[in-house]
């Protein structure tokens, strides 16, 4: 990636979500199968956007907010992810 560790430390927790995902998606019959890649576009749409909003954004509260938002959408995923 671009930043160095921090990029390799994000890589990792996506590949651990991703295998958690996979893990507990329901059964093919009930979900469609391009349900799950269309959840997680949305998902990274949305992150990209509260990132794009906390460092160009014109309004310092709506920024400290995303910036928030983000952090806290981070660590919940972290947080479904047993240590390694």
């Amino acid at each position: 990636m671009f930043d160095g560790v921090t990029s390799e430390e994000a890589e990792a927790r996506r590949d651990l979500f991703l295998t958690l995902l996979d893990a507990v998606m329901p059964d093919a019959n009930v979900v469609a199968e391009h349900m799950p890649m269309a959840w997680r576009i949305d998902a990274k749409a949305a992150h990209a956007a509260l990132l794009a909003t906390s460092v160009f954004g014109m309004y310092p509260e709506r920024s400290a907010r995303a910036d928030e938002l983000a952090k806290t959408y981070i660590a919940r995923c972290d947080r479904l992810i047993l240590p390694v």
